[in-house]
């Protein structure tokens, strides 16, 4: 299978079990048993509490499934910091990316990295396909070759 078909907030079970999201099941239950054999106020109470428990488990899981994407434009230096006018017309083009990006709503900029002949532009957003299309055609306007990775977190 592609890596494109793949969902890309596809449900992971070690995710629910870390976000404990399961937690509210045990006084939900327990509510039930203590309403239908014993102290039914005892029960009543629990069950809601299990109840409310797992309305803000939804509420918490909905949250934390919007992964952020991080997409890094690596652009090459001729050595390993590049020369200054290097480092100023990238300065410039990541100054235009960053422009880009925000009037596109896909994202911000996140900071820039050099060395080993390179410098790195980070970006991060919630899309990291329509993040790094952007990238790509704001790379492709200004004729510059670089190569687009991302990284989903």
């Amino acid at each position: 299978m592609a890596r494109d078909a793949v969902p890309s907030r596809a449900v992971d079970l070690r995710d629910i079990w870390k976000s404990r999201l399961w937690a509210p099941a045990l006084p939900f239950v327990l509510g039930m048993v203590l309403f239908w054999t014993g102290p039914r106020l005892l029960g009543v109470t629990l069950y809601v509490a299990g109840f409310l428990g797992f309305l803000a488990g939804g509420m918490y899981w909905r949250r934390q499934s919007r992964r952020a994407a991080f997409v890094t434009v690596h652009l090459p230096f001729s050595s390993d910091f590049g020369t200054l006018a290097e480092r100023e017309s990238y300065q410039r083009l990541a100054e235009t990316l960053e422009e880009r990006v925000q009037a596109s709503g896909a994202g911000e900029y996140d900071g820039d990295g050099a060395g080993d002949g390179t410098l790195d532009l980070y970006f991060i957003g919630e899309d990291e396909e329509r993040l790094a299309r952007v990238l790509r055609a704001a790379l492709k306007a200004e004729g510059v070759a670089a190569r687009v990775s991302s990284d989903e977190r």
